[in-house]
């Protein structure tokens, strides 16, 4: 279900209203809703828009793939955390193209569920796919989300600003930030590079109303068959970052099958 609650300007903070097929705040900005059902919440020009990186190749892939199974555990973990946690709403940040997000929603047909991310491409295609779950086009950094309108959200491997997370949430609230565990993509990249590598793992700074409540581990496997090769390669950031020979050599192999490690912390938000 297509919701516009709670999405504020990204131009001057005010709050947004529907009139008709566009959204307009007190100072008349005004954002145009997509014939699918989205909306736009960068700014026209926006660099960090532009420096996205994802294009249509890359979101194609990354569909097939998580369509043949990639996320299907990370999915069902998700999904078991968020039951446990009094919510009716779920924001997905930097959601791609809207796998998790339309699986969440699916799940909790009762709650309003928004997946937001950068790529105008990645939003179009969730939008056009997941009827049930609502997306913007909006910047994590300065997410167009009202402030303590969100019980739940989450991040999946996309960078995290603590600041605005603490601003959307409400008290209470719980943030699920899902990273690279260490051993995760290692099958791709042994078969990429002669010196493989561990993936670090960072320690955030968070604000004095973040505490970190649960962490841990969960390990899948999944195996890439024919054009699954490439498409696999393709969504990962090694495609961008190894000589195009590595590449070429892993792309013909029949059959190619890796490690996943998901790193889950979960958070909750108090204070006042």
């Amino acid at each position: 279900m297509r919701n516009y609650d709670n999405l504020i300007c990204p131009r001057c903070g005010c709050r947004l209203s529907r009139q008709g097929g566009s959204l307009y705040c007190f100072g008349k900005h005004c954002y145009d809703i997509a014939s699918s059902g989205y909306v736009n919440l960068v700014l026209s020009g926006s660099k960090a828009q532009t420096n996205s990186g994802d294009n249509k190749d890359m979101m194609q892939a990354r569909r097939r793939v998580m369509d043949s199974g990639y996320y299907a555990k990370l999915g069902d973990e998700l999904i078991k955390l968020i039951e446990s946690y009094l919510h009716d709403s779920v924001l997905d940040i930097g959601c791609g193209e809207g796998y998790i997000t339309g699986r969440i929603a699916k799940a909790f047909e009762s709650s309003d569920v928004r997946g937001s991310d950068l790529s105008k491409i990645a939003i179009t295609m969730a939008d056009k796919r997941y009827k049930n779950a609502s997306f913007i086009v909006g910047n994590s950094a300065s997410l167009p989300i009202a402030e303590g309108s969100v019980d739940v959200a989450i991040a999946v491997f996309t960078p995290t600003y603590f600041a605005e997370l603490d601003r959307v949430l409400k008290r209470g609230g719980v943030f699920i930030k899902i990273a690279p565990g260490a051993n995760h993509l290692m099958g791709v990249k042994e078969l990429l590079y002669e010196d493989t590598y561990e993936n670090a793992q960072t320690v955030e700074m968070l604000p004095d109303s973040l505490t970190l409540i649960k962490h841990f581990t969960i390990e899948d496997s999944y195996t890439a068959e024919g054009g699954l090769v490439l498409d696999l390669l393709q969504m990962t950031p090694y495609y961008y970052k190894t000589p195009k020979e590595a590449i070429e050599r892993v792309a013909k192999m029949p059959k190619v099958t890796t490690e996943l490690a998901f790193d889950i912390k979960v958070y909750v938000k108090h204070g006042a």
